[in-house]
């Protein structure tokens, strides 16, 4: 190829925990939402590519440029990365992202699908615009000043791909962007982009800024090595777990929840044999309005380093029929060493609409009115989330939910709710606080098996949790009869375990509040 320039309430509590000691990291994104094409005259505009950008001779996917190897089966790809380089928490929608610091490098990957059919460059389908072009067009609207350098389509292992790469202004810093984006179908696509430090416009290629050249090559190799992997399996791994999902629903009676409600439970949180936190909940019936169903109540704290003390204040409502539900999260945060504060809030609901939709597929019968169009009436669900505090004040999070969308009280409550009888494997849909959105559930029912959980052996069924196909695993243990034992996340090595007041009160002794968790009215200023 040519070469390229350029869960339950466990799960919230660890998170929160987690989230207590997340660092952010800040990136330049270059999506292509409503971008504008590149007029004739920029195109005119658009300097020539530079020596040390084409033609490069091939060489093969592994070298001393390049380290590491990273393979997402969720997400269906794998590459090499540089050599230096470490992974890091990603942003939003992205697969993967890793940093040099000795370097200035950032690589991220992502992956985008489109609403709606879209070629990889005009002339595909004589279009006046195609996903090339419009980033293309969002980098030079984002970045007045920058050089194109590059913009063509190639192969990469026998996938079609669209090549960029410009010099760019970053805040103060000149970067250069080199950015590889490949087509899996007409709807979903691949993007890598590699942004290191840019050197000055050489004016011939002796002239060639060394950290731009190496940045060049070991990016050329990158390319050389991606490979989109075949998703086949994963979807109809999907499918499987999402059908045993609609006949788990469809089983899921008032009298089932019920039965599953503990009134009063105590945790303890331990790390590497200390405790860290514990948690006090309430689970009870209860009815918003006509709305009949269950509420949840959780106070928690945690104390990740000698100096942090985090607090949090949950309550989750939904109606049997899951037809509506409302959330509150309260969370606040203290540094002891320099005494600051800081708090954060969360309000969220969801509520189901029925609506009328029409449906060609539908068979008009003779004993139907001809007349009458096909139509049949469908549920919609739809999620609210707002989000307030001293560090966060965004605009309330809006979206329509899928159909196998698991509310907040049912994810803190199906370990319990889960049949135990024999292995199974589900797929949900939740909101994630802590990614601000909603993401795949993915929980695995085990078989009946002896295992050590806190230094003492049980038989247990252990049903695996996890966020996304490939996320941190959280393990809890039921017994036979339905009886919660504890949980396990063996990467953070956090385990929680059943407890009592008492118990709590001599661990924790003045440090301690067991009361009942108070409701937020609205998002906390």
């Amino acid at each position: 190829m040519p070469k390229i320039c350029s869960m339950m309430s466990h799960r919230s509590i660890q998170c929160s925990l987690a989230a207590s000691m997340a660092c952010s990291i800040a990136m330049t994104s270059f999506g292509f939402a409503q971008i504008a094409p590149p007029t004739s005259a920029q195109a005119a505009a658009t300097p020539s590519t530079i020596d040390i950008l084409k033609d490069r001779p091939d060489r093969p996917a592994q070298s001393a440029l390049l380290g590491g190897h990273f393979e997402s089966a969720a997400a269906g790809i794998s590459f090499h990365t540089p050599i230096d380089c470490r992974q890091v928490r990603g942003n939003g929608e992205e697969i993967a992202r890793f940093i040099d610091e000795k370097k200035s490098w950032e690589l991220v990957a992502a992956k985008t699908v489109t609403k709606e059919p879209l070629p990889l460059t005009a002339a595909e389908k004589f279009k006046s615009s195609g996903l090339l072009e419009i980033v293309v067009s969002q980098i030079r609207n984002s970045n007045p000043g920058a050089e194109i350098l590059r913009e063509d389509v190639t192969n990469v292992n026998q996938s079609k791909a669209a090549l960029i790469a410009a010099r760019l202004t970053v805040g103060t810093q000149r970067k250069l962007l080199q950015q590889v984006i490949i087509q899996s179908s007409d709807r979903l696509y691949y993007t890598i982009a590699l942004t290191s430090p840019a050197g000055k416009k050489p004016t011939d290629e002796s002239e060639a800024d060394p950290g731009e050249k190496l940045a060049v090559d070991t990016f050329s190799e990158l390319v050389d090595s991606i490979k989109l992997m075949d998703l086949a399996a994963v979807r109809a791994d999907q499918d499987e777990r999402l059908f045993r999902t609609r006949a788990f629903y469809v089983s899921l009676t008032p009298a089932r929840i019920k039965q599953a409600l503990v009134p009063e439970q105590w945790l303890r949180l331990v790390r590497d044999g200390k405790d860290v936190g514990y948690t006090y909940i309430i689970e009870e019936a209860d009815a918003q309005g006509a709305s009949q169903g269950v509420k949840v109540g959780v106070r928690s704290r945690t104390m990740p380093d000698a100096n942090t003390q985090v607090d949090g204040e949950t309550w989750y409502f939904v109606s049997f029929d899951r037809r509506h539900e409302t959330w509150s999260n309260l969370a606040a945060a203290e540094d002891r060493k320099t005494a600051n504060k800081s708090n954060m809030s969360e309000i969220g609901a969801s509520d189901a609409i029925t609506k009328n939709v029409l449906n060609n597929n539908l068979q008009i019968g003779v004993a139907n009115d001809p007349r009458q169009p096909a139509v049949e009436a469908i549920d919609l669900y739809d999620l609210t989330v707002t989000k307030a505090g001293k560090q966060t004040n965004s605009a309330p999070l809006k979206m329509r939910l899928p159909p196998y969308y698991l509310p907040q009280a049912l994810g803190h409550l199906l370990p319990r709710l889960v049949p135990l009888n024999a292995p199974k494997t589900y797929m949900f849909y939740t909101y994630v606080s802590e990614q601000g959105r909603v993401m795949a559930r993915y929980v695995d029912v085990g078989r009946e098996q002896s295992v050590t959980l806190a230094g003492q052996k049980l038989n247990a069924i252990p049903i695996t949790d996890r966020i996304g196909l490939e996320g941190s695993a959280i393990i809890h243990y039921m017994s036979p009869q339905g009886k919660y034992l504890g949980s396990l996340n063996a990467d953070t090595q956090l385990t929680i375990l059943p407890s009592d007041g008492d118990a709590l009160q001599k661990i924790w002794a003045n440090n301690i509040n067991l009361t009942r968790p108070a409701v937020p009215d609205q998002p906390a200023k």
